[in-house]
């Protein structure tokens, strides 16, 4: 028969042990459930970020169909269609269509800036942007590239070298200078989709 003695060692084993494995338990479920709080936080962050992102782009997306962008636009489109010989070199003098090239060359290079900066939603800005963009590529600036030659020490020269690696850029491909093609360049339609709100 047990003793006295043994019993209470016995209750205050059992006692431990119970109080052990309730411990263990316990710990285990505050440890998912904080799994859980932060990867909600994360998840719930991640929305925020995205839908930032979103309305980042659907900005640009509305200063790119301004009155002024689309003037600026509708400019350049009228200079190409006019002036066969048109390139580079014709905007360095001041000018509407230097100051339409400006506009368009400073949003593009703002948009490559936020782009490159992870400020945008990259597959709204593919499709609001990307026939635009490969319009720019691989049709106007060889135009515009025929005939320019680039000075160091020309503020224009570097403007539209800028113009020319940011439209790389967006693109995807590495800056290499004025591409090459004698391909007639005709203005990309105007965007139809209306952003939200």
């Amino acid at each position: 028969m047990a003793s006295v003695r043994d019993l209470m060692i016995g209750g205050v084993l059992s006692g431990v042990m119970t109080f052990g494995v309730t411990y263990f338990f316990s710990e285990r479920e505050n440890a998912q459930a904080e799994a859980r709080a932060i990867a909600a936080e994360e998840r719930a962050q991640a929305e925020t970020d995205r839908a930032a992102k979103q309305a980042r782009t659907w900005e640009f997306y509305r200063r790119f169909q301004d009155e002024r962008m689309a003037a600026s636009r509708q400019r350049l489109s009228d200079a190409f269609d006019q002036n066969p010989e048109l390139n580079f070199n014709s905007f360095r003098q001041a000018s509407p269509d230097a100051d339409a090239f400006v506009t368009l060359a400073t949003f593009y290079s703002d948009l490559q800036g936020a782009q490159s900066s992870d400020q945008l939603d990259h597959e709204l800005v593919d499709g609001l942007f990307g026939p635009n963009i490969l319009w720019w590529n691989e049709r106007a600036l060889p135009r515009l590239c025929r005939g320019f030659v680039a000075r160091e020490t020309d503020n224009f020269s570097l403007r539209a070298l800028g113009t020319i690696a940011t439209f790389s850029e967006l693109s995807g491909q590495t800056p290499v200078g004025c591409p090459r093609s004698t391909e007639p360049v005709r203005m990309m339609p105007r965007p139809t989709s209306p952003p939200p709100g």
